[in-house]
Formats: C-alpha cells, structure tokens, sequence
C-alpha cells in the first residue's frame, strides 16, 4: 500500500498596510524505499578485526564479504556497534540486516537496537530493539519514521554465545525529507510574517548596514518564532535584512533582501515562505579592500596604545564573502597592507567560517575553516596559509551539523594541541572532541556539554582561571551579556557560581577572547565591524573603562568579516 504525507511550506507576510502571501507547495514524501548502499558512509564503528573485515563491507552489495568484528588476539566485548551517515536528512523507517552466508554462525546478531540521529552526536532512546534468530536469513525490521541522517545499529548478544559481531550487508529504509523553503522579505520599515509551516528547526537572520554592506549573523531563532526586534540600530542610518530557514535537511535558500532607513526599532516575525528570491530587490554583495578610518579617529583611538603595555597576543579577521584572510603581523592593531601584515586567499572557501588553534603543538596558533554545508573542517597543521590536502594539512569530517558553529581549545588540562568542538545555538549543547581524532563521538571518550547559552548566543571559550584548560563561554550581541562558565561543569549554574558580565558589546559586536596581557589567563573583547575598532577588557573587571585604562585597536576589518585572535 502506497503512503505519503504532506509537508505545507505556508508563509504570509505583513508589511505594514501591504498584505503578502507567499504559498510553498506541499511535498508529498514517497513510498519508503531502500536507500542505495553507495549513497551511504560508515561515520563509526567500534572493532572491525582488519581491513578485509573493515566496516564498510556491510555496505559493497557483496553477500560474500563482511564486516567482523576483533577475534585476534583477543575478542573485542559487547556491545559493538556501527554507524551509518546518509546522503541527506531521510525519513527512516527500517533496516535490513544480512547475516553471514558462509555457512558460519559466528557474530550472527541475536539482539540489538536501532537509533536515528540528526547529528551523528546526539542518540535518543532506541527507534526499535529485539532480538533476532541466530540463522543466516536476512533480517528486516520496520518502525515509525524517524527523521534523520545518521543510523546507529547496536549488537549486545550474537549466536554461538561467543562476543563478535559480523554483517555481510546492512540496508537502511527511508525517504529523504525535503529542505526548508526560502524566505521571502518585502522592503519596509517593519516586517512581519505568520509561520505556517511544518517542517523547519528554525531561522537564521542576517542583517547588513547600508545596501553596500556584507551580510553578517544578527541572530537564530527557534521553530515557530513569530517575532525578532532588532534593537541595536542607530536613528538614520539603513539596514538590510535576509532570513534564511533551516532544517536538518539543511538549509532554504536567502530571501531576498528587505531594507529600511531605521527611526526605531525594526520588528518582524520568522518564517520561511516561497522558494523564489526577487532577484529586483536583491542587492550585490562587495568586498573593497580593509580601510582605515578617518584620520581623527584613528588619533582618538590610538593614541592611548602607544603607551601601553605590548599585546600578548594578535588580532586578525577572515572574510567569508571572499575567504580571505587579514592577521595583523606586526602587532600594531592596525591594517598596514598586504605587505607588512599577512593577507590570503589560499586556504578556505566562500562561506567557511574560521576557527584558530595550536594544531601542532609548537605554541603558536594556526588558522583554519569549517564548512557549515558540509561540515568538514581543514586545519593548516604546518602553518603556511595554503591549502595542502590531507597528508599535509588536517582534514577531519564530516563533524557537526549545518547550524554549528565552531570553537576550538585545549578541553583537557595539560593539553599541548589544540581540538575542535562545536555551539549548537538550537539546543545551547556543545559537542568538544576530547580525543583529538576530529570527529566527536561520545563513546569514543567525547563529551557533550550543555545546555549553556541560546539561540541567539555566540560561543566564545578561554582560560578563565589560568588552569591551562579551555572553558566554554557565551555572548548575547542583543544585551551585550557575557556567561562564562567558571567551574567547568558545562551547565550555566548562575552568577554567583559562574561568571557574568552584564554589558561588554552588543548589537553588531563579536565577542573576542585572548589572554590579551600573556598572564595565563583569558580577558574579553569585542570587535565592531562598523569602525574596525577592537575593544579590550584588559583589567578583566568586565567593564569597558576606556581606551586609557583598557585598550582599543584598530581600525582592523570591516563589516561582513569575522574577528579571529593568536599568535602569528
């Protein structure tokens, strides 16, 4: 019997007096079909005896190879499992499991479970569990669907009481689940949209400054928001906005480009629409080269860093709109040309966000970039600033999902290297890669913290205490409020516990982190695209006490670049 369900993707939009409707089609899924076995990866598995027994047997459509679990020297214990990531986010609905054809009964599974992920990380309780006869003939269990893009097939008993695993094929069932439609903003002063839709996470906005400007994160707000106010924007001046909505089948397309000349606060609630974009109303996108500001200001700026106390550390911006990299080499705080400080264009694409650690070990930091559409990360292990491949470089991934964002640090006291870690702003968790294998698999010895911010955080991490462990931390661009989590147990447990900064920054500042005097300990900053200017609270009382007592750089970057700090 064939069954379907619809999705409606319905967006209706106010704009002032204006009324208008945007309808998404409804997408009808199809039958559950089995999902081809070269679409699918292994993400994980827990013993594999070598490489003619490797994992990814269960998945070459040859009933006369398998996946065996470890027999020599010793047997690997229960339970074992295996992980399968799928080509995009699918309804799934069963598995298929082949036993063993050689007349063996050894690792024939008798009892298991079955999980459905979004992420590969996190594993709700199990979608079906059983057992199975302990005989050679294929397998196949159905359940509710579950959305998803990662399998997990779990063995905690097998025939022949002894404790392997084997699987000549494994067929994952389901139909792929669409992505989002875009949004669709009209041009106005204030915007405003009813959500009928039924299958998105959420919504990311960006906003820009002038009709000229670079888009940057202004916030991400959960499913079924109906209403963001934007109240960081100054009287005259125009800003342009774009909602972007996401699901874990990844993400719609922009809407075109609403802009307004603000008077007051710009209010308007989420929801994605059509899957058209008003190509007249769009805006292109330019990236001119880092400029300073006018003369006065850089006197008023600046005049004070001159008879302070050297940085301890280095500032420096990455550019998505074109993945070019400015570090300000000689440590002035100020954009001197490409040939004083650093500028490149060789590691990284458009659309990578940047992520800086000590890949190496050598006490310096490096530069490197993680893909939100793909999820996989590259790290420049030698430190040349060019792309290298694998053997060279680092390349780990797919690790993440398309909303993370990505931090880095030393998660384990005493650490010499640093590893890779995401914020999941949907659900304030953040998965840390403890192991430093550039994947964040919780058996493996990963973690998970969390929830430890919202929605509309950024993450930031440092070394609170000077314990030489990294600690995670966020930042609330709306109220300018910095939560750093003090006792390092992953949970926000208050201010009297934690720390809290009540206004440091806000609006379209990003957080910046370093141990801004070389004390072993971490202090905060913000980085204002609008000026270029960076401000840092170099007494860590969480105040900005002026550029005299404090610091303030710049001007470094523009509106549309990301801030990133080290030593380089």
């Amino acid at each position: 019997m064939n069954t379907s369900r619809n999705f409606p993707f319905r967006l209706h939009f106010f704009l002032g007096f204006l009324l208008v409707t945007c309808w998404y089609g409804n997408t009808v899924r199809a039958e559950a079909q089995v999902i081809p076995q070269n679409q699918l990866l292994v993400a994980g598995v827990d013993s594999e005896n070598s490489s003619y027994y490797a994992a990814k047997r269960s998945l070459d459509g040859n009933p006369a190879t398998m996946w065996h679990t470890r027999w020599s020297p010793s047997a690997a214990p229960f339970p074992h499992e295996i992980k399968l990531k799928l080509p995009s986010s699918y309804m799934v609905t069963g598995l298929r499991y082949l036993p063993r054809q050689d007349g063996s009964r050894n690792g024939i599974i008798t009892a298991y479970a079955i999980y459905v992920s979004i992420d590969g990380t996190s594993w709700d309780t199990p979608v079906a569990s059983g057992t199975w006869a302990g005989t050679s003939a294929l397998k196949e269990v159905t359940f509710s669907g579950t959305e998803g893009r990662y399998v997990r097939l779990v063995a905690t008993a097998a025939a022949n009481k002894n404790t392997y695993t084997s699987a000549a094929e494994i067929n994952v069932l389901g139909t792929p689940v669409a992505p989002p439609a875009p949004p669709s903003l009209p041009a106005s002063k204030s915007l405003s949209w009813v959500d009928s839709s039924s299958n998105e996470d959420g919504f990311k906005i960006e906003r820009k400054v002038g009709t000229a400007g670079t888009f940057v994160r202004l916030a991400v707000v959960e499913a079924n928001t109906t209403s963001y106010k934007d109240t960081d924007i100054a009287p005259g001046a125009t800003y342009c906005y774009r909602v972007q909505a996401f699901n874990a089948a990844g993400d719609s397309p922009f809407s075109n480009e609403a802009c307004t000349t603000s008077q007051a606060s710009t209010t308007f609630t989420s929801a994605p629409v059509n899957n058209q974009i008003n190509s007249t109303n769009s805006q292109s996108n330019t990236s001119p080269n880092l400029t300073s500001p006018p003369a006065q200001a850089m006197r008023s700026n600046n005049h004070p860093a001159d008879k302070q106390y050297p940085l301890g550390v280095q500032i420096g911006v990455f550019r998505p709109s074109t993945a070019t990299w400015y570090l300000d080499r000689n440590a002035n705080g100020q954009f001197d040309g490409c040939t004083v400080d650093t500028c490149s264009t060789t590691f990284g694409v458009v659309g990578d966000l940047p992520v800086i650690g000590d890949w190496n070990g050598t006490g310096m930091e490096q530069i490197g970039v993680f893909n939100p559409a793909t999820q996989m990360w590259d790290l420049d292990k030698n430190g040349d600033m060019i792309w290298e491949a694998c053997d060279t470089d680092l390349c780990y991934g797919p690790s993440g999902s398309v909303e993370d964002l990505p931090i880095s640090g030393f998660w384990r006291t005493g650490s010499k290297i640093a590893t890779i870690g995401v914020y999941r702003p949907r659900t304030g968790q953040w998965f840390l890669d403890l192991n430093g294998d550039g994947r964040m698999d919780l058996h493996a010895g990963d973690t998970v913290l969390g929830p430890f911010g919202t929605p509309t955080d950024l993450p930031v991490a440092g070394d609170w205490t000077g314990t030489g462990k990294t600690r995670i931390g966020t930042f609330n661009p709306r109220t300018g409020q910095w939560r750093l989590d003090l006792n390092d147990n992953g949970v926000f447990d208050g201010c009297t516990i934690d720390r809290c900064v009540t206004a440091f920054g806000r609006g379209q500042n990003y957080p910046v982190v370093g141990d801004w005097l070389g004390s072993g300990v971490s202090q905060i900053g913000i980085f204002d695209p609008t000026s270029g200017i960076w401000q840092l609270d170099l007494n860590n009382d969480g105040i900005f006490n002026g550029c005299e007592s404090d610091r303030c750089v710049g001007s470094f970057g523009k509106v549309g670049d990301l801030p990133v700090v080290g030593h380089w």
